[in-house]
């Protein structure tokens, strides 16, 4: 019964070992899951921000070019062409970078093209009547703006602009949220992985111990039994000689040392036909 238990035992030690490595990949997988997760989430927080921080510096261009128009309108001073040139040159860079920075969402493209129509609009009424002021005078160019055409058109862009500003704001949030449940999960993996590995290793220190001192009980249980059993052999009265596996002598009891002429220090670690050689009796 104790060599069974202490079997058990040694055999519990590789279970608990391959246990602990099974729960080491399972954390370091889902550790890696979330960890992705949150990198992803983070970028796309990080990428609704920068479509935020565009959309209203687009916005601001495009007032600075309906400002420069409207100056140049009312007092046809060629500097205040100065902001709206500027602006036209710097608002197809801007669109290029909202849509470069959307285009992976799929309910935004739909109010990237409308804005692109609305500002190619927008810009063709500026530019009209940019060069109806400059050719035909401002009353000309004043007609267009009374129509308000281009009022209309620019509440339309801002009115686009907000749909994107609000939808990269519900983004945020969303994304925000998702980092603080990723960032959860990886608190409880980490937390649950630590205490089961630790709940491991309690046991495997207990098994461990355990079996030392079964393991300690048996080497003197065999001490105590090699001791009886030598005692016995050089009790005996008939001649006793062991041997290892391969035929080395490891023992001779007082009546094999008489018998083979050999002492038990001489004869240890030689091979049983060096010291112990039979002749047959009639034929020598």
């Amino acid at each position: 019964m104790p060599k069974a238990s202490f079997l058990r035992s040694a055999r519990l030690g590789p279970i608990l070992l391959g246990l602990a490595m099974l729960i080491l990949c399972i954390m370091g997988l889902m550790f890696y899951s979330n960890w992705q997760g949150l990198q992803s989430a983070y970028s796309a927080s990080i990428r609704a921000v920068e479509v935020r921080e565009v959309t209203g510096q687009f916005l601001s261009t495009v007032k600075d070019a309906e400002t420069g128009q409207r100056g140049f309108l009312l007092t046809g001073d060629p500097t205040y062409l100065e902001p709206y040139n500027s602006a036209l040159l710097a608002i197809p860079d801007l669109l290029n970078r909202i849509s470069s920075s959307i285009d992976q969402d799929p309910q935004q493209p739909s109010r990237i093209q409308r804005l692109h129509l609305q500002t190619n609009a927008k810009l063709s009424e500026l530019q009209r009547t940019v060069y109806l002021r400059s050719t035909r005078g401002a009353e000309a160019a004043i007609a267009i703006v009374a129509t308000d055409q281009g009022k209309h058109l620019m509440d339309e862009i801002r009115k686009s602009c907000r749909e994107i500003d609000a939808y990269q704001t519900a983004q945020i949030q969303l994304r925000m949220n998702e980092k603080n449940t990723k960032s959860e999960r990886l608190r409880l993996v980490t937390v649950a992985g630590c205490t089961i590995l630790f709940g491991i290793i309690l046991v495997a220190a207990f098994v461990i111990r355990s079996t030392n001192s079964r393991q300690q009980r048996l080497t003197t249980e065999i001490e105590h039994s090699h001791g009886i059993l030598k005692t016995t052999f050089v009790s005996i009265g008939d001649a006793v000689i062991t041997t290892d596996a391969k035929g080395y002598i490891t023992f001779l009891n007082p009546v094999a040392q008489a018998l083979t002429g050999w002492s038990s220090d001489d004869a240890m670690g030689k091979s049983l036909a060096v010291v112990f050689h039979i002749v047959n009796e009639h034929t020598r």
